[in-house]
């Protein structure tokens, strides 16, 4: 992630937003409070389209720094037909700070499932 504190006309040296590998499909978002939310699907150190999960970590200090990954899911990520969410992930963050996360996911058929969380 880059920022920009000027409206876009100057950007912060890149932040590596990751602590995981081989991860990709990302989306942002930022609360009432500040705080900057970034879920995203990761493959953790296997192939690509093997297995890992969908994540979300966040910044309390404008994108400076992101705090560890918090898997989201309860499914690993597997290929399209094989089971396990696939990802691209979605997130949106509450005026009151309730983080939502969307994906979509191959466990039952193709389906989007949802989680929430309160983030301290």
């Amino acid at each position: 992630i880059a920022r920009s504190t000027d409206t876009g006309q100057t950007f912060s040296p890149a932040v590596k937003v990751n602590d995981l590998n081989n991860s990709a499909y990302q989306s942002i978002a930022q609360g009432a409070d500040g705080k900057i939310y970034v879920a995203y699907a990761s493959y953790s150190d296997n192939d690509w389209g093997t297995v890992g999960g969908i994540y979300m970590t966040w910044s309390e200090d404008n994108g400076v720094t992101f705090k560890p990954s918090v898997n989201v899911n309860d499914q690993p990520v597997g290929p399209l037909g094989e089971g396990g969410s696939i990802g691209f992930p979605s997130i949106a963050v509450s005026e009151q700070g309730q983080v939502y996360v969307n994906w979509t996911d191959t466990r039952d058929g193709m389906n989007i499932y949802f989680a929430a969380s309160n983030i301290p």
